[in-house]
């Protein structure tokens, strides 16, 4: 047998020489794949090797005495093995025939050759096992003796710790498993990654995965980064779902000692786009080719060098979803579709049919029932629990056309691109809350599309507008008021009933970063505006130039001074006036000659700074304080504006391409400004009637009186926030008719008429409204356009964000309630059916397929262990990346906890919520005491607790004791003598509220929560702690302790008892909590936030000041962690700031012992710690290998 072969004379029957990747290679090559040429060093010539060094019998008796299980031992043992590997002669005629290669593929070449050094073991690749990643692989090897020397370290490679333990508990034979050594031409490549034939996740053939990092292809095999992730539709190479990775390192070829190096990934490269879409296209053809030429789905690597594409292994997935299910399974399932509609929530399940045509009759859904409705609502929350499925015949959850504008944290990006950006947390829209009506950033949490009917519709404040359009469907939610509350409603019941839509006049800026960011000055910003409008910027790689032109004359000189004096201050240098230029055009075939001077600067730091913000305009605008972008707007209007003094008190107008207009737009809304917008041959008219007096002090070319206005401009839908109170309000007679004629009214007219005559909560529901960043604009139906794709978004908490109409109305949209909660209780949900409540039968035996969308008659018989509801698609166990910090679960409903375990793999609870059981009975505990059903919230209680607790046994379960604020409490049936605070956010909630002997009241209610845990503890259940929220000082742990013994709970014993970290008093002095006796600590970020910071997330106004990544809040946490652990006492998180990547890398670094994230951030997390947990280790392996 040879000592080498080359790939060509290899096929997949060749494992036993070249091993599973060598003979991958060689398949490839002879399929006319795009395969880089190489050789293998045959497993016949690594079985030589063993043999003639005399060393197959000290390998086996070392393999023989290992406990694998012992991870010291099973180190020592792989240490001495690869080191007698390594230390060992290689046969002569071995050595000779691999030289002998290299110089023919050198030659074959054209000169010396740099190569890739892989292992190839016997099994690995094979179609039942995986034993990819086991071995090692060495780069950019170039030359005789270093080749030599790296195949001898890949043969050692056969023996690193965790090969030998996945062949012990796989059981294979230590000596049935040789290695070969495929040698490989080296793709120094700009950008690679891995390439999935069919959707590893869903299972769905049609469908590639790529994975994408910038330099080599390491970062993304060994999953140290988080790469670019793209779904692509397999026929037709179409990018379907884009997600941007944060791409932190890339490995690069060193030029100088042709080593491969990690580096940081350069700023700009992190949120570019790695692929672009006819590279996406060509690897989802590789991939169609690769899984047709193996008949089943590959796990490919791949490597781009100069404009063309490599594949450099491949192999079997080993997991796709749903292969698992047997063939007899597969034909019991049910075949007759009887409604169709779009899959919302994942999951296969079977049932009985309940209709519900109103919330009136939801307890008529019993555990197991497939509940079928026409649309479900907030209210249907308690049945929606209950049911195995959900049907709905409205509420499709796509409905804008891809280019319809959404406002995101990127600035106006159109829907279609939303969609390829949407990541966990990758981006986020600005939403409403709809209790306060504050707007608040949002994450996006996912994407749908389909083909859908469409309707064109116009808005407007008049309601004559033909122009200012969307294109939507029917069915879609807008956000409108109703008795002066925010509501969704279905546009065509919304036109319909002539309602009117909200309209969005001012949003709040970002959140201040702490890493640097755009200059705060509003000077800057008057310059950055009046160049984007009258100059230009440009930028090599060696120098830069800004251009500023305008006429000198004595009108504008003031503007040209300003400019030229802010320019020279900022920067230090000025723009020379380099003379008077003429140009000349024509325009409607008239010639005309222009005069202008041109001020110049040819530098490259101002260049720099000025393009920055040029190329990111909108995000500078949603970043900056309102003094800057106050700035910018006066400088685009000195450059491109004018102001004219009609019969009103006047109008600045603005013109300007789109992506100026855009920017324009947004910097009105940062001001509290609807700017009415015109566009014709793609030339914005931007016209302001609102600030003026303020902006024009801030003008120097632009300049005008402003007149008393004659009306408001922020008008509000009289019908839709008086109909109920008109009587009450109708001053004079005057206001009736504009609720009568469905009128738009004057917020101002609101103000000084309507408050006043208004008392409690009608006049605070009133005031809300009037002061809100909302008003009011008509909506007409102009026509029905035919099906189109559509799409829409998943927003976090407040599931709505803001489109923008053609025209750029800003506009507040909802989407689909009965899709959202699904996903969020895990139900299998299919939406807009149309007609399911008409077709399907009460009682009638059905299965929901939500991946799909069908409905299917009969019940689906699988294996009788099935249960009601089948698990979806994300209930398979997820890929787990080992790490040393656990990663714990956040669980607010106890129902979910069997799916959320299975579905996330976690290390145990660090936050179960209290609130959601009492609220589940639906009244304040002290109504239930003075009822006497203390017995049934302990029961209540008690069973939660108990399902947690019994689903995670033995992992920990931190419970968190109720934090209601009194707000919260008092909405509560019996809730009316909670008393009024001006601030429940600091009030008396939490262990505060609980254990003041002043309240004994209080202390019997935590009693009955107390003693539900005691209940479950006696059971047996010994993994249960109790965390105290809002605690400031140790007198109030000392408190809980006597408490708790009187019920007979003992602390430390029956129980572990941790502290929130959520007030700054608690992390000052942590080392007191911790001399009073505490097992854990958790960080609620959210109100430890606010309190450092003291900004309240819900006033709009300093909302962009909160910011978990602040310096201080950041100390605080790294100190609390560092003396906990010295002390032995575990720390957690379980707040917001547990679901940002960036944040728990810091948090790991600290030294926390666990993390605990929202179910649908578990993994992202795992896999962010893994990859911190790498990078430490192997810091610190360098750091003492430099010493």
């Amino acid at each position: 047998m040879k000592n080498v072969v080359w790939f060509e004379e290899l096929s997949s029957d060749d494992v036993e020489i070249a091993g599973g990747k060598g003979a991958s290679l060689g398949e490839m090559i002879n399929a006319d794949l795009p395969v880089p040429p190489g050789f293998a060093v045959t497993a016949q010539a690594y079985e030589k090797f063993v043999k003639e060094a005399g060393i197959i019998d000290e390998i086996n008796d070392l393999l023989g005495e290992v406990d694998v299980d012992d991870s010291e031992a099973l180190k020592e043992t792989g240490e001495k093995i690869r080191n007698i590997v390594l230390e060992s002669k290689m046969p002569e005629d071995v050595r000779q025939d691999i030289i002998d290669a290299y110089q023919e593929l050198s030659e074959r070449l054209g000169g010396e050759v740099s190569v890739a050094v892989r292992s190839s073991a016997t099994a690995e690749d094979m179609p039942d096992a995986s034993f990819a990643g086991q071995q090692e692989t060495y780069l950019h090897i170039q030359g005789n003796e270093n080749l030599l020397k790296n195949i001898q370290r890949c043969w050692s490679s056969l023996f690193t710790d965790r090969a030998i333990f996945y062949r012990e508990k796989n059981d294979y034979a230590h000596e049935d498993v040789l290695i070969s050594v495929p040698v490989q031409k080296m793709v120094d490549s700009e950008k690679a990654g891995v390439l999935f034939t069919s959707h590893p996740s869903t299972g769905d053939r049609d469908q590639v995965v790529v994975e994408a990092n910038w330099g080599l292809g390491e970062t993304v095999v060994s999953g140290s980064v988080t790469p670019d992730t793209y779904v692509v539709d397999k026929e037709s190479g179409e990018i379907l779902e884009t997600t941007i990775g944060s791409k932190e390192e890339i490995v690069v070829r060193d030029p100088e000692g042709g080593e491969t190096a990690e580096k940081s990934t350069p700023s700009e490269k992190r949120e570019m786009q790695v692929l672009d879409e006819e590279e996406a296209a060509e690897l989802a053809d590789l991939g169609r080719k690769l899984e047709k030429h193996y008949d089943r789905p590959q796990d490919a690597e791949w490597a781009e060098e100069d404009g063309k594409i490599y594949l450099v292994q491949s192999r079997p997935i080993t997991v796709l979803y749903g292969e698992e299910e047997e063939e007899e399974e597969k034909a019991e399932a049910p075949t007759e579709v009887l409604v169709q509609g779009l899959g919302a929530s994942p999951g296969r399940t079977s049932g009985k049919v309940k209709i519900n045509p109103s919330a009136d009759e939801i307890d008529r859904v019993e555990e197991g029932d497939i509940l079928v409705t026409e649309m479900t609502a907030p209210d249907w929350v308690p049945a929606m629990r209950r049911a195995a499925a959900i049907v709905t015949d409205e509420g499709g959850t796509t409905c804008f056309t891809g280019d319809t504008k959404v406002l995101t944290d990127r600035g106006i990006l159109p829907i279609r691109e939303v969609r390829e950006l949407v990541g966990r947390g990758s981006i986020r829209v600005l939403t409403f809350n709809e209790d306060s009506f504050a707007p608040e950033w949002k994450r996006v949490l996912g994407s749908t599309l389909r083909k859908s009917e469409v309707w064109e519709v116009a808005v407007s404040q008049t309601g004559r507008s033909k122009q200012n359009t969307l294109k939507v469907t029917p069915d879609h939610g807008m956000m409108v008021f109703e008795d002066r509350a925010l509501i969704e409603k279905e546009l065509r019941n919304v036109i319909e009933q002539s309602e009117i839509v909200t309209a969005v006049d001012r949003i709040s800026s970002l959140p201040i970063k702490h890493d640097g960011g755009y200059p705060h000055s509003g000077e800057l910003g008057y310059l950055s505006g009046a160049i984007a409008s009258d100059g230009c910027v440009e930028l090599t790689d060696r120098r830069g130039r800004v251009t500023f032109r305008r006429k000198d004359v004595p009108e504008k000189s003031e503007f040209i001074n300003n400019v030229r004096g802010i320019f020279e201050q900022e920067f230090g240098t000025e723009l020379v006036d380099r003379g008077e230029e003429v140009s000349s055009g024509v325009i409607r075939g008239q010639e005309f000659v222009g005069r202008a001077n041109r001020y110049e600067c040819q530098q490259k730091a101002p260049a720099e700074q000025l393009l920055s913000i040029e190329n990111d305009m909108e995000r500078y605008v949603l970043e900056s304080d309102e003094s800057v972008v106050a700035g910018f707007l006066a400088g685009i209007i000195d450059g491109n504006g004018s102001y004219h003094r009609g019969h009103e008190s006047g109008r600045i107008h603005v013109y300007a391409d789109e992506d100026l207009a855009k920017a324009v737009v947004l910097a009105c809304l940062r001001l509290g400004i609807l700017p009415q917008v015109y566009e014709n041959r793609n030339i914005y008219n931007v016209q302001i009637v609102e600030g003026l007096e303020k902006l024009l002090k801030l003008t120097h070319r632009v300049e005008g009186d402003v007149g008393d206005k004659e009306l408001g401009t922020k008008l509000l839908p009289a019908r839709q926030i008086l109909r109920d109170i008109v009587d009450e309000v109708n001053v004079g007679g005057k206001i009736k008719p504009y609720v009568e004629r469905n009128l738009l009214i004057d917020s101002d007219k609101l103000r000084d008429r309507v408050l006043s005559r208004l008392s409690g909560e009608k006049k605070a529901e009133l005031r809300k409204v009037v002061n809100s960043s909302l008003r009011g604009r008509r909506i007409r139906k102009l026509r029905e356009t035919g099906e189109r794709t559509v799409y829409n978004l998943e927003v976090e908490d407040n599931h709505n964000y803001v489109v923008f109409s053609e025209h750029l109305t800003p506009i507040l949209v909802h989407n689909c309630h009965a899709a959202i909660v699904s996903r969020e209780l895990g139900t299998p949900s299919v939406v807009g059916t149309n007609d399911a409540t008409e077709i399907l039968e009460d009682e009638m035996e059905v299965t929901v397929d939500g991946s799909s969308g069908n409905v299917y008659k009969g019940i689906e018989k699988v294996e009788e262990e099935v249960e009601e509801r089948a698990p979806a698609p994300e209930a398979a166990a997820p890929p787990m990346f080992p790490t040393a910090t656990d990663v714990k679960v956040n669980i607010s409903l106890p129902d979910i906890a069997e799916d959320v375990a299975q579905e996330t793999q976690a290390d145990g609870v660090g936050l179960l919520r209290a609130e959601h059981m009492l609220l589940t009975i639906g009244k304040h505990p002290r109504k239930l005491m003075e009822e006497g059903g203390e017995e049934r919230m302990m029961e209540e209680f008690s069973d939660g607790i108990r399902t947690v607790a019994e689903t995670f046994s033995p992992k920990s379960v931190w419970y968190r004791t109720l934090d209601l604020k009194t707000a919260e409490f008092k909405n509560m049936e019996g809730g009316e003598e909670e008393p009024d605070e001006p601030n429940p956010m600091i009030g008396w909630r939490g262990v505060r509220r609980f254990v003041d002997p002043d309240y004994p009241a209080e202390q019997e209610t935590f009693k009955v929560e107390l003693k539900a845990i005691k209940k479950v503890v006696d059971e047996g259940y010994d993994n249960i702690g109790v965390m105290l929220p809002m605690a400031q000082h140790p007198e109030e742990l000392r408190r809980f302790k006597r408490v708790a013994r009187e019920v007979g709970l003992e602390p430390h014993e029956d129980i572990e008892v941790g502290i929130m970290i959520e007030v700054p008093a608690a992390a000052l002095i942590i080392d007191e909590f911790i001399e009073e006796g505490i097992d854990f600590v958790s960080f609620g970020t959210n109100d430890l936030t606010q309190f450092t910071l003291a900004v309240d997330r819900d006033n709009e106004r300093i909302a962009k000041l909160y910011d978990e990544r602040h310096p201080a809040v950041q100390r605080l946490i790294r100190e609390v962690i560092g003396k906990c652990d010295e002390a032995g006492v575990e720390s957690s998180i379980c707040g917001q700031a547990g679901s940002y990547p960036d944040v728990v890398e810091k948090l790991v670094k600290y030294g926390i012992t666990s993390v605990s994230a929202n179910p649908d951030a578990v993994q992202e997390v795992r896999k962010m710690i893994s990859r911190t947990e790498r990078r430490m280790i192997l810091s610190e392996v360098r750091s003492g290998s430099r010493g």
